[in-house]
């Protein structure tokens, strides 16, 4: 059985994401943020904290406005991304 591979900045910069010092959402500033700028504004966005990866999705039925979820493993973020942007892993380029 293969074993997981673990999200790294590395992975994150080669699908296109952009580094973001300081990133505004959803009433949240986001220091240390991931971004994949999508066509229609629905952004891809991750932020770093100690070291870990937390993928942020917006949910209008929440307080905050958004949902954080933890993403250890590169899997985990394609899944993510297919279940809540219905795209499929190849469909994020590769720079």
């Amino acid at each position: 059985m293969p074993e997981p591979i673990p999200l790294r900045e590395e992975y994150l910069l080669l699908l296109g994401f952009v580094k973001e010092d300081n990133y505004d959402v959803f009433k949240l500033s986001i220091h240390r943020a991931y971004v994949k700028y999508m066509p229609d504004s629905n952004d891809i966005i991750i932020k770093e904290e100690d070291g870990r990866f937390f993928l942020i999705i917006r949910n209008d039925n929440s307080i905050e406005g958004y949902d954080t979820n933890s993403i250890l493993y590169l899997h985990i973020l394609q899944n993510n991304i297919a279940n809540y942007w219905n795209l499929i892993y190849d469909d994020l380029k590769f720079n």
